[in-house]
Formats: structure tokens, sequence, C-alpha cells
């Protein structure tokens, strides 16, 4: 099975943010789907972040999402 894997700028694209917001929102543990790669470049998985924006696509704690 091939994971098919956005980059952190591909996130803040889909999403609207900036790219710093979204790895603030990954340490935080608000935006599921996100991985260290082998590499150590972070991803996130396609499936994931597809079903989140489905589900509402919102932070947890929308106070701290600017």
């Amino acid at each position: 099975m091939t994971l098919n894997l956005l980059t952190t700028a591909q996130v803040a694209e889909l999403l609207h943010f900036d790219a710093s917001t979204i790895l603030r929102w990954h340490k935080q543990g608000k935006i599921p789907g996100g991985f260290r790669a082998p590499s150590g470049a972070l991803r996130f998985r396609t499936d994931v972040i597809e079903q989140w924006i489905i589900d509402g696509g919102q932070p947890h704690d929308l106070e701290d999402a600017a």
C-alpha cells in the first residue's frame, strides 16, 4: 500500500494558513496525520487531512489557531 503524503507547505496551501501555523498545530497536536519521515521531514497523510477537512477541519482549540 502506497501512502499519499503532503508536505507542510501543501497542507498550509490547502488550508489557507501559513506553514508556521501548520507546524505549530502539529507540535501542539491540533492537526492529525503528521509524522516525521526517516529523513526527518514532516509529512501529513493525505487521507487523514482530507477526512479532517470533511469533519470540520478546525484545530482543537480555536483561540490558538491564528
